[in-house]
């Protein structure tokens, strides 16, 4: 064997300097060959990795067959400093797409739950004659294999499936308990470490006759599911559940506890612990559970399903009402002042920030107050997220966002915040990374399908985001947002007449502000941007307040000067910023700033007065600050220089909103 170096005795202690990859040695994975150096990966075909994703490569083929933990790869990749979640989660993206485009068995990417990730393919490396030989298994300082993870290495890492346990209650109005107790359920398992756990909004759509485990195998790709039913009388409960693999059809394990509601938490830790042992992983430790107010518990599951069912101004009125009710009879119940943070934070209004001063400080007391509780409360830092402003305060945006996600539980809301905040400082191919992870873990939910199109397409990827949105469309063809997020993606992508095809599916009431759009992309061009815009002028706001959409529509019918006129006026004015759309869309309040990064906003990008409205609006700040600099840099290049044209403008007064 070649004389041993740092790279080759496996992860490097910390505080060691990154891998070099000039130093690597060329060596192969599978019949592919793998350049270091060159940060290349040759077969039949030829990929070319970032150096990042490379070096995350070479520390992952340094311990073949064994698990390395986040850590060692921030140890060896990126020197010891700290990085968020996010880059190491897009560089196993990146290796897996990689994997998918050399095509063949060649080599895949595991992910174990919260532990780390491993490299599963034959490695080979050469000796001092340029002989190639299988790798040794390399001494770590990643934590050992988990117990039964021979069973990931030959078959996939376990995929489960927790179903809605049905309701059996006298009263068919308590569902909303057994769907609470099933979701409780299932971030209990969550926790557990070498499996992974499909999302609530894709697992619950099987109900009843659909409880079938064949086709939960088919549709989520899971290899178990867990189902069961739920018994209530007054404060006495009983629990069934049944734990069955999907291939097999063969019941791994069952049971039945009959308990008090008060004790409802230490039965939903023991299932989930029951589950992790049959899956021959381990869960987590968890917080010390206290016991609980069953009537302040029944009123919290009774606001989450109202939660789960809706955001309509009703239904935050009523679940805020329960849990004031929750919270009054129960202060310790730390999940209760969590839900009760976020559904005020969905009250905060979409108009300006003003609009929401008088109910900004409820939201941050619901939300301190669960955290001083349960330091892990992922909503509750959601909701401290959407009481910042419009356009500043981007780093502790996302720094909130990843504090959501790393004590989520893999669950849906938290990531798509997490990626709406990525995108809202310019960073779209990171939110698409996000949107990729989710759709493995939510493959059925609607939302982030086609969200995950009009990231796509918002990243220049117009090829893969137009096949993302017609499978979209054939999933869900009855969707007013699928119809609105598929048509828009076509409709920036030159396909208008296959956009107008799904636009008049819809009621020819809904959805005019996509109609206007599609007027304004049909029109010939020998007609002037006056003559476009003529038909859809009534519907613009170009001023108290702005819509960085409406300017944006302006500037696709070739009238840039009267768009960035609007903006800038409206920024040295402190006009406000809606963040509304008339079709009823929008984003929250605090990532008004993702519309400048949209698929709709080309056209304003393409113009160097774009880096002015940077500069304004604080972003340019937080580039500079960070060294993250947007996607956009390269999408403008051949226009201008992004980073000079935004320090020419570096000194410009900053944008304040008017109360």
């Amino acid at each position: 064997m070649l004389k041993p170096t740092p790279f080759q005795t496996g992860p490097l202690a910390i505080g060691v300097a990154a891998i070099d990859l000039s130093a690597v040695p060329e060596f192969g994975i599978g019949a592919l060959w793998v350049q270091p150096m060159h940060c290349r990966i040759a077969g039949d075909t030829v990929v070319t990795l970032e150096p990042r994703v490379m070096q995350v490569l070479v520390a992952l083929a340094m311990a073949p067959g064994r698990v390395v933990s986040r850590a060692a790869l921030i140890d060896q990749c990126w020197g010891g400093r700290i990085v968020g979640e996010d880059a190491i989660t897009r560089a196993m993206v990146q290796l897996r797409k990689a994997g998918n485009i050399l095509g063949g068995d060649h080599f895949r990417i595991e992910t174990l739950n919260k532990i780390g990730y491993q490299l599963v393919g034959t490695v080979t490396w050469p000796d001092a004659e340029g002989s190639l030989v299988a790798a040794p298994l390399l001494a770590s300082t990643s934590p050992p294999p988990v117990a039964g993870t021979e069973f990931s290495r030959d078959n996939g890492v376990p995929v489960l499936a927790v179903l809605a346990f049905d309701n059996l209650s006298n009263d068919p109005d308590l569902a909303y308990f057994s769907d609470g107790v099933s979701e409780e359920i299932l971030h209990a398992v969550a926790r557990a470490k070498g499996l992974r756990v499909i999302g609530r909004a894709s697992a619950f759509q099987f109900r009843g006759a659909d409880k079938n485990a064949e086709a939960v195998a088919a549709r989520l790709g899971a290899t178990h599911m867990l189902d069961g039913s739920v018994r209530r009388a007054g404060d006495t409960i009983r629990i069934s559940a049944e734990l069955i693999d999907t291939k097999s059809m063969q019941t791994l394990w069952t049971d039945r506890f009959d308990r008090q509601l008060n004790d409802i938490f230490v039965v939903q830790d023991e299932i989930a612990a029951a589950i992790a042992a049959a899956l021959d992983g381990y869960l987590a430790a968890a917080m010390a559970q206290i016991e609980i107010d069953p009537v302040a518990y029944d009123l919290h599951l009774q606001a989450v399903a109202l939660f789960s069912s809706g955001w309509s101004a009703g239904q935050l009125s009523q679940g805020i009402a329960l849990l004031e009710r929750a919270v009054s009879r129960a202060p310790d119940f730390a999940a209760a002042w969590a839900t009760l943070a976020g559904n005020r934070a969905f009250t905060l209004p979409l108009t300006s920030d003003a609009a929401g001063n008088a109910i900004r400080p409820t939201v941050q007391i619901a939300a301190r107050r669960a955290l001083e509780l349960n330091p892990q409360c992922a909503y509750a830092y959601v909701a401290l997220f959407l009481t910042l402003p419009a356009f500043s305060n981007f780093a502790e945006k996302l720094r909130l966002a990843k504090l959501a996600c790393s004590c989520g539980d893999g669950e849906l809301t938290p990531r798509l915040f997490y990626a709406g905040v990525a995108a809202s400082v310019g960073h779209i191919r990171e939110a698409c990374d996000i949107y990729d992870e989710v759709k493995i873990s939510e493959p059925l939910d609607q939302t982030a399908a086609f969200l995950q199109a009009v990231y796509y397409r918002s990243s220049g990827r117009i090829d893969r985001s137009l096949a993302l949105a017609e499978a979209a469309v054939a999933a869900y063809p009855a969707s007013n947002w699928g119809r609105l997020c598929s048509s828009l993606v076509l409709l920036h992508s030159g396909q208008t007449d296959r956009a107008a095809e799904i636009l008049a599916d819809a009621p020819p009431d809904e959805l005019p502000y996509i109609r206007a759009e599609l007027a304004v992309m049909q029109a010939p061009d020998s007609r002037t941007p006056k003559q476009r815009l003529a038909p859809i002028r009534s519907m613009l706001e170009l001023s108290k307040p702005v819509s960085i959409n409406d300017a944006a529509l302006v500037a696709t019918a070739g009238d840039a000067d009267l768009a960035f006129a609007s903006l800038l006026a409206g920024i040295d004015d402190g006009q406000v910023f809606s963040a509304a759309l008339k079709d009823g869309s929008g984003t929250t309040r605090a990532n008004t700033a993702i519309n400048l990064f949209s698929l709709r906003c080309e056209a304003l990008r393409r113009d160097p007065r774009f880096a002015i409205v940077c500069v304004r609006l604080g972003l340019y700040d937080y580039w500079l600050e960070s060294g993250h600099w947007p996607d956009c840099v390269a999408e403008v290049a051949p226009y201008y220089d992004l980073r000079a044209e935004c320090a020419k403008h570096a000194n410009l007064p900053r944008y304040a909103e008017n109360a």
